[in-house]
């Protein structure tokens, strides 16, 4: 595995996490009885793009690495753009459910954009220390201190709350989970959100501490 396969297995193994636990902690909430088959699929759909977009991200910071280039609004621009075409197969995959999505852009672009520039300039800054470094764990202890790299996780997990938060906003339910709609997306979020921080924690022991990162 090369070293952008390295960062881009990195994330997706924390995201796809992050989406499991989230789905566990929400198995707890009564609330969730019913509609959580529903927002089990939404969630594994969601994680399953978000991982696809930030690839794309980690992917173009390291192009530009190579290139010596460095990253600029353009470039976020360009794959704002092409998240767009990942949304679409979201949007497909979604029209499985008994559930429907009208994308609100002008809501979610903010938010998504301030997560895509996150990705972008760290993983650039990640390569310039990772192509000297044998271990992925080795270039990121050199470049983040312990409360550095702990806020950093917790900015690009609270971020893509956010945006499910506000796509959740955007789903349309049968009548009988419609009334509950924004409950179950208050729970989720604040679920989420609890979730983030032990991940980091994990994170944290995995990348610090040379611990075994847990899937679950």
């Amino acid at each position: 595995m090369n070293k952008v396969d390295v960062l881009c297995h990195m994330n997706q193994s924390m995201m796809e996490a992050f989406s499991q636990q989230t789905i566990t902690k929400l198995q707890e909430h009564t609330l969730f009885k019913l509609a959580l088959p529903v927002f089990n699929s939404f969630l594994e759909l969601n994680v399953r793009k978000e991982v696809d977009k930030d690839s794309r991200v980690i992917r173009c910071a390291a192009k530009l690495y190579q290139a010596g280039s460095t990253p600029t609004d353009q470039d976020v621009h360009e794959l704002l753009r092409r998240a767009k075409e990942i949304d679409q197969t979201f949007l497909q995959n979604i029209s499985t459910l008994p559930i429907t999505i009208n994308l609100n852009y002008a809501q979610i672009e903010k938010v998504r954009q301030q997560r895509m520039q996150i990705l972008l300039h760290e993983s650039y800054r990640v390569f310039t220390e990772y192509s000297n470094a044998p271990k992925i764990t080795l270039a990121l202890t050199a470049i983040y201190e312990k409360h550095e790299f702990k806020a950093l996780l917790y900015d690009i997990l609270h971020l893509y709350s956010l945006e499910t938060r506000l796509l959740s906003r955007s789903v349309k339910m049968p009548s009988v989970m419609f009334v509950a709609r924004d409950a179950l997306t208050q729970t989720v979020f604040a679920t989420m959100q609890s979730v983030a921080k032990s991940l980091v924690a994990h994170m944290y022991e995995r990348v610090y501490l040379g611990k075994h990162f847990l899937h679950c």
